[in-house]
């Protein structure tokens, strides 16, 4: 989902026109919560936000941006940049959310946008927690529940995104691969490299399929043998333990 939103995003930014003053065309907004500390904090996000669409639209703010005004303050700034031009709001790994002191759960988020204002949220579906589940796994599902179960409660429109088909798997695989013809490993190995990642059991995962792709165009790039780094790698069960 982390790829799809990001090319569409950039792709979507890619068509706005220059902006030109006084023609404020399409402002987009994008944030992934999780790729740094701060950006997981609800208060950075939203400062971000309002900040940006002050700047953006031109708005003359008067009102007080404590961290505990924001919330309040963002529905009317974008009422009010909606009636200068159309604004998109991009928002990644919604479940990775949190704040230091106070429980604002999904409240931060508006419950109705004005006409020329689209918002686009991610988040992971609930799991069942296996049996061996960590305290941390089992507290990261319970966000992920709770987060989805506020989506569910404000009946927004979801479109989930399923893994590959295993049928796309070693098409995928041969395609990448066939980027990097300068490497060594394309001219001998390449077969029996597909066969190795295409029958893995997290194959069709995307993020893992990426990791293991680039982990051996990298290796190969230090002169690793690649196939030793694969009997390493084909043991892991999930993507984090392979990036470990």
């Amino acid at each position: 989902k982390s790829a799809a939103l990001a090319k569409w995003t950039a792709r979507r930014k890619a068509n706005v026109p220059p902006t030109r003053r006084l023609d404020y065309t399409e402002y987009v907004f994008w944030h992934t919560i999780g790729c740094s500390r701060l950006s997981t904090q609800i208060t950075h996000l939203l400062r971000r936000l309002v900040n940006e669409l002050v700047v953006h639209f031109e708005l003359k703010e008067t009102m007080d941006l404590a961290d505990e005004k924001l919330p309040w303050i963002l529905p009317r700034l974008l009422e009010r940049a909606s009636q200068r031009g159309r604004v998109v709001v991009v928002i990644e790994g919604l479940q990775h959310i949190c704040s230091n002191d106070k429980d604002y759960g999904l409240k931060w988020l508006p419950l109705s946008l004005p006409p020329n204002v689209r918002m686009i949220l991610s988040a992971t579906t609930p799991a069942t927690d296996p049996d061996n589940a960590t305290d941390h796994t089992k507290k990261l599902q319970a966000k992920i529940r709770q987060t989805w179960n506020e989506i569910q409660r404000r009946k927004w429109p979801t479109l989930p995104l399923k893994c590959l088909q295993n049928s796309c798997v070693a098409n995928f695989i041969q395609n990448y691969l066939s980027q990097l013809s300068h490497h060594d490993i394309l001219l001998g190995q390449r077969k029996q490299l597909i066969e190795i990642i295409s029958t893995h059991s997290l194959a069709t995962n995307p993020l893992f399929l990426t990791f293991v792709l680039r982990g051996i165009c990298h290796a190969d790039s230090l002169g690793y043998n690649v196939n030793h780094c694969l009997v390493s790698w084909m043991p892991c069960r999930t993507a984090a333990e392979l990036i470990q």
